[in-house]
């Protein structure tokens, strides 16, 4: 084989296409993230992030440092709740 063969073989197994974005609607996700989340409820952003600081929140799953929200344990939450 030529060099510029073994070339054109190793970049194209580094290479990857891109990966397509693949959309799924917001009631059939499993976790939210804190946008999805306030447009979801129709509870603002800052709200949402005031209540997940709460020590006993149950609804909250961290990410890295990402914070995302379990959408059942979210729902039921705010169910069980007159006021927030």
């Amino acid at each position: 084989m030529e060099l510029n063969e073994i070339s054109k073989q190793a970049y194209s197994l580094t290479v990857r296409p891109a990966e397509k974005h693949i959309e799924v609607p917001v009631s059939d996700k499993i976790l939210l993230t804190v946008e999805e989340a306030a447009a979801y409820s129709n509870i603002g952003r800052s709200k949402i992030r005031e209540m997940i600081k709460e020590n006993n929140c149950d609804y909250l799953v961290m990410v890295g440092n990402r914070h995302l929200i379990k959408r059942k344990k979210f729902e039921e939450f705010i169910e069980s709740k007159e006021v927030l």
